[in-house]
């Protein structure tokens, strides 16, 4: 689904429905959660959904190809509201434009004591074009030209 019609669906989450939300263990209200994409995108803007009283605060986002995060890129520190008209609706946040495969949230504080939620979240990406080097250009070409030489000695040969 595209990220601008879903989120223009004004999609709201239950806070009391537990199994569409994240949950910090009791006791340790931060932390990270790491996010797969699945493969490199551009990555631009993240909605969040949160719930009331227990909701992630502020958080750093990082975004990075490698699953270890050796090439981590800082995109932004955040805060998310926690009032209780608004926490069930979607929240935007505009990153800075980066490419990646995972994405993490660096759990600084939250608005809960004791744990922290986080209802679900959608990444605005696209997909990134894999554009040749010019090695696999040489080679390619080596190939074709081996197979050429290697055909033309068998006709001489006749």
């Amino acid at each position: 689904t595209d990220f601008d019609t879903y989120v223009g669906s004004i999609p709201t989450h239950d806070y009391r429905v537990t199994h569409n939300a994240w949950l910090s263990s009791i006791g340790s209200p931060t932390g990270d959660i790491t996010f797969d994409l699945g493969a490199d995108r551009q990555i631009q803007k993240l909605a969040m959904w949160t719930s009331i009283s227990y909701s992630i605060n502020e958080f750093d986002v990082l975004t990075a190809l490698s699953a270890d995060f050796s090439d981590a890129a800082y995109v932004g520190t955040f805060y998310a509201a926690d009032d209780p008209d608004t926490s069930l609706d979607v929240q935007i946040f505009d990153l800075t434009d980066s490419f990646g495969r995972y994405v993490k949230f660096n759990i600084k504080s939250s608005f809960g004591l004791e744990y922290t939620t986080v209802s679900e979240v959608a990444f605005d990406v696209t997909g990134v074009t894999v554009i040749p080097e010019p090695s696999t250009y040489l080679l390619l070409g080596t190939m074709v030209l081996a197979v050429a030489v290697s055909k033309r000695k068998k006709l001489v040969k006749r």
